[in-house]
C-alpha cells in the first residue's frame, strides 16, 4: 500500500470517529480536513460518507491543479490507485456468484482459456483465486526490469495505452495474459506470493473470456450499476488538458508537498490503459 493512500485511510478512519464525536458533522469535518491539509501539506482531496443512499458527511480541500486556483469540487472524481482492486475482487464475486458453477474461484487458467492460447507451468493450475490473492506466479515490477526483453514488452504495453475503445483494452488484456502465461521461468522467477500489478489484470481477461464482455461492461453490470454509481469509472478522471482544469489532474508530488508537478491527462497519464483491473478505476 502507498505512502498517500495509508494516510488517505488513516485519515477517512478518524474522519468517522468526528461523526461519532460532534453533533455538526459538516463544519467538524471540515475543521478536521484544513488542518489534516495543513499538517501533511496535501495538494487536495474529498471525504465522504454515506448510509443507504444518504450522504451523512461531506467535505473537500484544496485544489484540482498546483498551478492554477480551481478549488476541489463537490462532484470531482478521482483516480483510486490500486485500492480500486476491492471493486475488481467484488465484480468476480458477483460473476462467481451468479454464474451456476460455470466459473468458481477454483477455475483455473488453463480450465478457462482451455486451447485458445499457450499455458506454461507453473501457471496452468494458477486459479481465479490464486490470482486474487498473489499466488498465482504472475510477474511482478521488479522481475520485469530485470531483462531487456520483459522491459521492452512493458514499454510496448504503454505504448498501447488508449481509453477510446474498450473492446481493443479487452484484446489487450487476452494479450498480455498470453505473454505472462508463456514466461519460461524458474521459482526463482516466478515466485508464489509475490505482489504483482498484474496479476487481476490476468484475472479479469479470465472473467472477460468466461463472459465475452469487456471489463468496462462487467463494471457497469455487476457493481456501478446495482450500486447506482453512474460517474465511476475506469482511466484518468480527465483527458480535458486545458485551464482551468475540469477535474483534478493527477500530480507527481514530493514528500510533505515539497513539490507538485500537474501530468498533463492523456493515454499514458495514468497506468497503461490494459490493466485497470490492477490500477485504472
Amino acid at each position: 500500500m502507498g505512502t498517500f493512500t495509508f494516510i488517505m485511510l488513516r485519515l477517512i478512519v478518524l474522519a468517522i470517529c468526528v461523526i461519532s464525536a460532534f453533533g455538526d458533522i459538516n463544519d467538524e469535518l471540515q475543521d478536521f480536513m484544513d488542518q489534516a491539509q495543513e499538517d501533511y501539506k496535501m495538494l487536495g482531496m474529498s471525504i465522504g460518507a454515506f448510509q443507504g443512499d444518504e450522504w451523512i458527511m461531506k467535505g473537500r480541500i484544496g485544489l484540482r491543479h498546483a498551478n492554477d486556483p480551481t478549488p476541489i469540487g463537490e462532484d470531482d472524481k478521482f483516480y483510486l490507485s490500486d485500492a480500486g482492486r476491492s471493486i475488481t475482487a467484488m465484480l468476480a464475486a458477483r460473476i462467481v456468484e451468479q454464474s451456476e458453477g460455470r466459473i468458481t474461484w477454483l477455475s483455473t487458467i488453463a480450465d478457462v482459456f482451455g486451447e485458445s492460447i499457450t499455458v506454461l507451468s507453473p501457471f496452468t493450475d494458477a486459479t481465479l483465486l490464486d490470482l486474487f490473492l498473489h499466488s498465482g506466479h504472475i510477474l511482478d515490477f521488479d522481475q520485469v526490469m530485470q531483462t531487456e526483453e520483459l522491459m521492452e514488452w512493458y514499454d510496448q504495453v504503454w505504448a498501447a495505452s488508449q481509453w477510446d475503445m474498450p473492446e481493443e483494452n479487452m484484446q489487450q488484456r487476452m494479450e498480455l495474459t498470453k505473454f505472462l502465461v508463456n514466461i519460461d521461468c524458474g521459482d526463482e522467477m516466478c515466485q508464489e506470493g509475490r505482489y504483482s500489478k498484474f496479476t487481476y489484470t490476468v484475472a479479469v481477461a479470465m472473467l472477460e473470456k468466461f463472459t465475452g464482455k469487456s471489463f468496462d461492461v462487467l463494471l457497469n453490470d455487476y457493481v456501478f450499476g446495482p450500486l447506482n454509481a453512474p460517474d465511476c469509472g475506469l482511466g484518468p478522471n480527465t483527458l480535458d488538458q486545458s485551464l482551468p482544469p475540469l477535474q483534478p489532474w493527477s500530480h507527481f508530488s514530493g514528500p510533505w508537498g515539497v513539490y507538485d508537478i500537474p501530468v498533463l491527462p492523456g493515454n499514458q497519464s495514468n497506468m497503461p490503459s490494459s490493466m485497470t483491473p490492477d490500477d485504472g478505476i
